[in-house]
């Protein structure tokens, strides 16, 4: 301890320090971006090359039905389907990385789609349910809310899997339901007249409140829609 230099010594000492290091893992940071910015870059390239629909955005780029969301110096990125999170922040080091991610990212997306028919029953029978249990001096009682939707629709295809002895859903994450229903809404001539539903978008207030959800992610050439409530 006697050896230790002064104080005011060891503290302008430690402070220098601390500032080389500082500046070092700056640079670093910078090669890393630098680096990161090539590698994206890239695969940007293989995707058109590919006529997959790319669109670049302040913090992330939207490519075919996935959102990529980007952290440059951190050489990481994580990928969102309606702003729905699917992956936790992956590091990139090449090209390669991000075209697995992507991949994998994209299989899961169609692994998750429920067969057309069930998810239309399902669809149909959870708008039912909450349209008879909304109150009769409600404005529009053909309207239901679409958060509640989401609820729903997790109760009657839980139940449905039951009834058949099908497998249960793997996951339940809203992501899941946002996609299928995009699915279903692209496929509406398929669904009988008298079981289509359509959308309605609610008030700034309303989605303020948090009472929308986000569609319109299969295709990256479309943009992102609020949407509020189910009518049929």
């Amino acid at each position: 301890i006697k050896e230790l230099p002064a104080g005011e010594t060891f503290s302008t000492a430690f402070n220098e320090w601390v500032r080389k290091v500082q500046d070092a893992i700056q640079v670093e940071l910078e090669k890393r971006k630098s680096g990161f910015g090539r590698i994206f870059s890239e695969f940007i390239r293989l995707q058109k090359d590919a006529n997959i629909t790319t669109r670049e955005f302040s913090s992330s780029w939207r490519i075919g039905p996935l959102e990529i969301e980007l952290r440059p110096q951190y050489a990481q990125v994580r990928c969102r389907y309606n702003q729905q999170v699917l992956t936790k922040w992956t590091p990139i080091t090449n090209v390669e990385d991000l075209k697995a991610l992507y991949s994998v990212t994209c299989e899961d997306l169609r692994k998750s789609e429920i067969p057309l028919l069930v998810f239309r029953e399902a669809l149909w029978e959870a708008y039912g349910y909450l349209k008879n249990r909304q109150d009769g001096s409600m404005f529009n009682r053909q309207s239901v809310p679409a958060v509640e939707m989401i609820k729903e629709l997790k109760v009657v295809l839980y139940r449905k899997a039951l009834e058949r002895k099908a497998p249960r859903l793997k996951d339940t994450s809203d992501w899941v339901f946002l996609y299928n229903i995009d699915v279903y809404f692209s496929q509406l001539r398929a669904v009988p007249t008298e079981k289509r539903l359509s959308l309605e978008a609610g008030s700034q207030l309303e989605i303020a409140k948090g009472k929308g959800i986000i569609l319109n992610g299969l295709d990256a050439a479309q943009d992102y829609k609020i949407y509020c409530y189910f009518k049929a």
